[in-house]
This record gives structure tokens, C-alpha cells and sequence, in this order.
């Protein structure tokens, strides 16, 4: 029993290993009277938690599937990177410079993004593999600027043309941390990015989808996530098993919620760092269809 319990756990092991390079897509269909010119549908894909996973050479597929869907915006929730690891030659950093050559690209930040913007921001850590960190991730942020990226580090961006706001929100990284979900202070999120654009389809980057009723008071029309991986394992009938804060069955793991009127789109991601295991729950690529309803 002890020489078949470990082969089925060693086959799951390498069934986790094989599913990483699988790319599924899913896709999803919003409408709003807020969105720009009638008929005008917007397509939008999300890149979340790609953890510098690849697909293919250079990411070949990955950008395949990118290219058949020619979005309007690529919009990424956060953690293209892995923190501890140098980005400016990444799986990551070479994937946006290909995309650039075609797509408008909005940056919003996870939790890795945030390992290097918060702990080593003032360049004075005396550990010489952090501060050499922190000087990479800085050299990954001007190069992809200088291309054409727009960081959205609790900033946002108006297009007109479509009438939509894109917000990128950066919270504090003790709200991703292992045990209880912290609650948010009063006003927190409007303290960061300030208040949302009510005459206009907003959009928000918000790594964690933990605050989804958070997102929604503060006027998200579309909040887009990422973070738990699509809770590692994934069981018939059940769904994730697991969060990264180390929650059983995590309420928001994958797929689409409403709540008065508002959505929030969570990405299962398109990779993972450490020894995270996938099972069962495949790499996703995000698509999301804005269409205008008068």
C-alpha cells in the first residue's frame, strides 16, 4: 500500500509538471452603457501570475493565442515576475517586448511586483544580492517604460476614445499575508488611487481578490485579479482547494462574480514559483469582450 500510495503521488507530481505547459483560454462577455460607441466591441486580454512561465520558445504559443485574439488592451493583474529572481532578462520581460510591437500594454502590480518596489525601493538594503535586486527591477521597469508600458502603481489611465479608467492598485503586502485576511481601514483604497470615475467604465487591477466587496464600495465596475492561482487543485463539484494566505477552499479562486451591479474576472494564472503544484487546473489565458448595452 506504501509502494502505490508513493507512485500516485509521484504520478501527480509529474501530471502537475506536464499541466504547467497546457494553455487553456476563457472567456468572458461584460456589457455597460458606460463603454464607448455602440457596435464597437473592445477586446481586452488579461496576463496574470505568469511567474516567467514559457509556452513554447520565447513564449511562441502564449503570443499565438494573444495574436488570434488581437486585442484592443493587454492588461496585466499582476506577478509577471517572480520575486528573488532577476527580471530584466525574463520570460516576462522578453514576452512584453514582443507584444509591444502590436498592443497597448497596462501594468497593474501583485505581490511580487511589490517584493521588489517596497523592500528595496531606497536602494539602502546592505545584502548585496538584494540591493543587485532591486537595481534589476528597476533597469525591467525603465527598459519596458521606455517601450511603451504603462506601470499603473496606484496611478490610472483615461482612454476616451472608449470612454473606460484604468486603475492599478497597490496595497500593503502584509494584506497578502499567510493566515487571517486583514481587513481593509476605512477609505483605504481611495487613500491610495483616490476616488473611481463614475462617468466612465472602470476598470481596476487588484491582485487580490479577497476585497471584492471592497473593490465594488469603492466603484469598480470591473475589478480583474489574480493571486490564488486557481486555488492549486482543483476537485469536481468543489473547486480550489487552497489559497497562497494558506486558506482552504478559497470563496475566490477562478472565474466570474457579480455583487450590485459590479464584476470581478479572476484569473487562474499562467504559471507558478516555488514547488506549487497544479492539478487539475491548467494555465488560463483571460479574454474579456466589452460590448455597449443602452
Amino acid at each position: 500500500m506504501i509502494l502505490i500510495f508513493a507512485v500516485l503521488i509521484l504520478l501527480l507530481f509529474l501530471y502537475s509538471f506536464a499541466e504547467k505547459k497546457m494553455l487553456v483560454t476563457k472567456e468572458y462577455i461584460l456589457s455597460s452603457n458606460k463603454l464607448g460607441a455602440k457596435g464597437k466591441d473592445r477586446a481586452i486580454v488579461v496576463l496574470a501570475d505568469l511567474h516567467n512561465n514559457t509556452f513554447g520558445k520565447n513564449n511562441s504559443r502564449l503570443i499565438k493565442k494573444i495574436d488570434q485574439i488581437s486585442p484592443d488592451y493587454i492588461l496585466i493583474a499582476g506577478d509577471l515576475i517572480t520575486k528573488r529572481q532577476p527580471c530584466s532578462k525574463s520570460h516576462g520581460f522578453s514576452l512584453l517586448q514582443d507584444l509591444l510591437k502590436k498592443y497597448s500594454i497596462y501594468y497593474g502590480y501583485g505581490n511580487h511586483e511589490q517584493y521588489f518596489q517596497m523592500d528595496f525601493r531606497d536602494g539602502t538594503d546592505q545584502h548585496e544580492e538584494a540591493s543587485q535586486l532591486y537595481r534589476d527591477w528597476m533597469e525591467y521597469k525603465r527598459a519596458l517604460e521606455s517601450m511603451g508600458v504603462k506601470f499603473l502603481d496606484n496611478e490610472s489611465v483615461t482612454l476616451p476614445e472608449d470612454n473606460l479608467k484604468i486603475t492599478g492598485l497597490t496595497i500593503d503586502r502584509d494584506f497578502f499575508s499567510r493566515g487571517r485576511v486583514q481587513e481593509f481601514p476605512k477609505n483605504y483604497i481611495n487613500s491610495l488611487v483616490g476616488d473611481s470615475d463614475s462617468k466612465r467604465y472602470q476598470i481596476l487591477l487588484a491582485h487580490n481578490p479577497v476585497y471584492f466587496h471592497e473593490y465594488c464600495s469603492w466603484g469598480a465596475d470591473l475589478t480583474l485579479s489574480g493571486h490564488v492561482h486557481g486555488g492549486l487543485v482543483r476537485l469536481p463539484l468543489i473547486g480550489g482547494l487552497i489559497s497562497p494566505q494558506v486558506r482552504l477552499f478559497p470563496k475566490y479562486s477562478e472565474g466570474s462574480f457579480t455583487k450590485e451591479g459590479k464584476t470581478m474576472v479572476v484569473s487562474r494564472g499562467l504559471g507558478s514559483h516555488s514547488c506549487m503544484i497544479r492539478i487539475f487546473n491548467p494555465p488560463e489565458l483571460v479574454i474579456i469582450r466589452l460590448n455597449r448595452e443602452d
